[in-house]
């Protein structure tokens, strides 16, 4: 056999591994990055529940160590002393 039928026949063989390798692949490389973008929308709702638990943990911080924190979020509930009165002017 020629040099060139060889070199052909070897660049076909290493095409058609290569395609079969792309065609065998593709659907694994389209659910990675499915899974990845899975992964990263996890991860900002994620995010978003971590900064609403610090939220959480430093208003509870402030109820319990805070007196004019208990008392500015009473007054913005509605809520006055039992030696109070409350004149509604509407």
């Amino acid at each position: 056999m020629s040099r060139y039928i060889k070199a052909i026949l070897l660049i076909g063989l290493v095409g058609s591994v290569a395609v079969a390798a792309f065609v065998w692949l593709s659907p694994v490389w389209r659910e990675r990055a499915e899974l990845i973008r899975q992964r990263d929308a996890l991860k900002a709702a994620n995010d978003g529940l971590q900064r609403e638990i610090d939220e959480l943990r430093r208003r509870q911080r402030d109820f319990r160590n805070d007196p004019e924190y208990v008392e500015l979020v009473a007054r913005e509930e509605g809520l006055i002393r039992p030696s109070e009165t409350v004149y509604d002017f509407k």
